[in-house]
């Protein structure tokens, strides 16, 4: 049976007709998913027992169930770990700010992931598969009616979690638009980042879409023998090749790019690494993203001191690179940047 979630507004009326069904159910349903976390057709109550009965015959709602879920002491950390219909495993992270005045939902796009960056604990699992749209949906929808009863609510929403967003492209397009619908979830598309290893096809597709979606790149280096040394991926797409595209997106859409910047000890915050950063950045508009290497299983030796992480921001400094450190707070339960995956029971 499939879920409702996987239609947008105007698939869900064309459903809707075939089924005989008014054309106006289908704002009462995002309404009631949507806006009001309901997710069980019989408390549509505005809806008639008919119509109730021909959506539960012919659709479900929600596509994950909830497995485990595991907080930070302060509070300020959740690991949601969401099981699958067949059965594999995921991981959603939420970050409260600012005494949970700025809530941020880290969302998965596959399961496992193809790209095996060194750094990331996902890398291990290889790829099982694409989520769907509704799968997609399920995270946000779940952890927000959890966070309701609180009176709170998603702040914003980046695809940085399990996976390459770019390697599913259209489900995650359309997730996010459906998210963005103001008859629906209603977040603001400035509210959304799609963060990627750099998939040049997907960076491409991105800057046509009619939308406001912010843009991350995973960069971790901008020397090119040490970036293919420790993503992959960087052999087939070069450094050259992926500035090119991002100035070409910028261009376009006048857009503010996010670099995302792994400090690895003895790899990528040395002197050499500031400079010819300073150079790449250089035409940008731009946030750098710094963040500490968080070990997984395999540490490499890579996770820098406090000294190590104060002499790069130094350089950094020095040389007029304007950064935001993001501090790990949900390392303590494996929701740290690269560690999703750490923890499953299947996959």
């Amino acid at each position: 049976m499939k879920s409702i979630l996987e239609f947008n507004r105007e698939e869900l009326k064309a459903e809707l007709e075939k089924m005989g069904l008014k054309l106006f159910r289908s704002l009462q349903i995002f309404d009631w998913i949507y806006k009001k976390s309901i997710f069980d057709f019989k408390g549509m109550r505005n809806i008639s027992k008919e119509d109730q009965d021909h959506l539960l015959r012919k659709f479900t709602v929600i596509d994950l169930t909830v497995a485990k879920e595991v907080r930070t002491d302060d509070g300020e950390i959740a690991k949601y770990l969401f099981k699958t219909g067949d059965d594999h495993f995921i991981e959603t992270v939420l970050i409260k700010k600012d005494g949970a005045l700025k809530n941020t939902l880290c969302v998965s796009s596959q399961i496992g992931c193809s790209l095996n960056c060194r750094f990331c604990a996902t890398a291990r699992i290889g790829l099982i598969r694409n989520l769907s749209v509704s799968e997609i949906l399920s995270q946000v929808l779940l952890i927000s009616r959890e966070m309701s009863k609180s009176c709170e609510h998603i702040s914003n929403i980046v695809f940085m979690g399990m996976g390459e967003p770019f390697l599913n492209y259209d489900p995650v397009l359309k997730a996010l638009k459906i998210l963005n619908d103001k008859e629906g979830y209603a977040l603001g598309a400035r509210h959304m980042t799609v963060s990627t290893a750099g998939l040049i096809e997907g960076i491409k597709r991105f800057m046509d879409e009619d939308h406001q979606f912010r843009l991350a790149v995973s960069l971790n280096s901008p020397l090119q023998h040490i970036r293919e040394s420790i993503m992959p991926l960087a052999k087939r797409v070069t450094l050259e090749t992926l500035i090119r595209a991002l100035k070409q997106y910028q261009a376009k859409t006048k857009r503010r790019i996010t670099f995302e910047y792994i400090m690895l000890n003895e790899v990528n915050m040395d002197e050499d690494h500031v400079l010819a950063l300073s150079r790449l950045l250089k035409g940008f508009k731009y946030n750098l993203n710094i963040i500490r290497y968080n070990p997984s299983r395999d540490d490499h030796g890579w996770m820098p001191s406090v000294s190590e992480v104060s002499t790069f921001k130094q350089r950094l400094k020095k040389n007029n690179i304007h950064y935001n450190e993001r501090l790990s707070k949900g390392d303590s339960i494996g929701a740290g940047c690269g560690q999703l995956g750490m923890e499953r029971s299947k996959y």
